[in-house]
């Protein structure tokens, strides 16, 4: 047998599970909420739930089957269940929250020529790009902090880099913040616009589908060796180019990267000291029809080292 009491108790829980799924569906719309109140309203839920466990067994106790109980109660609690399952998803709603509000936290830290209404209301746009691009919400936050921190203004790091960063991330295979490290040492190192960078990741794309390597690799690859490779006068396709041939051959694009950052480095190196190193060096691969300066005395890019002239080379010496 129930009593009122019970059924009164059970209304009320329904009713704090009700309300704490109201503020989960804020949250999922990237409104920004109190973790803090989730937190206060969760452990009010908990506090009717177990007033209504309380009364099922006092009911039990009475005679009453459990089975039956929830029969009864089928009109606030479909099949039982409902309640607790709501309680869970809502204590991953509050992870979510806490996410949500330290990635804002950290991007209103970089963002202080922005104003308050301005990032709150991005919230809710992170929140729709991340739905439409399979991602979260935090991940596009934190991807725009990033893209903020490296010196690019709000709206370059929240209307496209961060949209071009979990691109990147979904079709490599990679996470959003490995994603934007790639795409920041990339646009840095080759000083491409903020604006071209969807051409870069339809070039990383590109080279993953008709080549050997995976997009991840290729960026992360990037990642490491595009610093030294411009400097050694390559730019974004042959600097891509070379770690997509040697990958093919060697597997590991990182090991790659990190070789032609090492030879790239060395070539500039000798080039600027221009000692008896360099002109040995420049002697010897001359012999074999290596020439590593252009008309003008330039160091030619390691692209044109390696690739077209050792072409030449190999048919000399056969």
């Amino acid at each position: 047998i129930i009593d009122n009491e019970a059924i009164d108790q059970v209304k009320e829980a329904e009713r704090q599970v009700q309300n704490l799924k109201s503020l989960l569906e804020q949250t999922k719309e990237g409104k920004i909420i109190d973790g803090q109140l989730v937190a206060r309203e969760i452990s009010t839920a908990r506090n009717s739930i177990s007033q209504m466990s309380t009364a099922i067994r006092e009911a039990k106790n009475e005679g009453s089957l459990l089975g039956k109980v929830f029969g009864d109660m089928k009109s606030y609690l479909v099949g039982g269940g409902v309640t607790f399952f709501a309680i869970n998803s809502l204590k991953n709603g509050l992870d979510t929250v806490k996410e949500v509000d330290s990635a804002m936290r950290d991007l209103k830290r970089v963002t202080d020529d922005v104003s308050e209404n301005t990032l709150n209301g991005f919230s809710s746009k992170a929140n729709e790009m991340a739905k439409a691009l399979g991602s979260t919400t935090e991940e596009a936050i934190t991807a725009t902090t990033v893209w903020k921190q490296m010196g690019y203004s709000f709206n370059e790091a929240s209307q496209f880099l961060a949209k071009q960063s979990m691109i990147l991330g979904n079709v490599g295979d990679m996470s959003s913040s490995d994603a934007t490290n790639a795409l920041v040492s990339t646009l840095k190192a080759f000083k491409i616009e903020a604006k071209d960078t969807e051409s870069v990741v339809d070039s990383l794309n590109e080279a993953g589908n008709k080549f050997a390597i995976t997009t991840g690799d290729l960026a992360e690859g990037l990642r490491v060796g595009a610093s030294s490779l411009a400097l050694a006068n390559n730019d974004l396709y042959q600097s891509e180019s070379l770690i997509v041939a040697g990958t093919e051959i060697l597997r590991d694009s990182n090991s790659v990267a990190n070789g032609l950052k090492t030879i790239s480095m060395r070539l500039n190196q000798v080039k600027t000291e221009e000692g008896d190193t360099f002109y040995k060096l420049k002697q010897d691969l001359g012999g074999v029809g290596v020439d590593l300066t252009d008309t003008n005395n330039n160091l030619r890019s390691t692209y044109d080292v390696c690739l077209l002239y050792t072409s030449d080379a190999a048919d000399d010496l056969t």
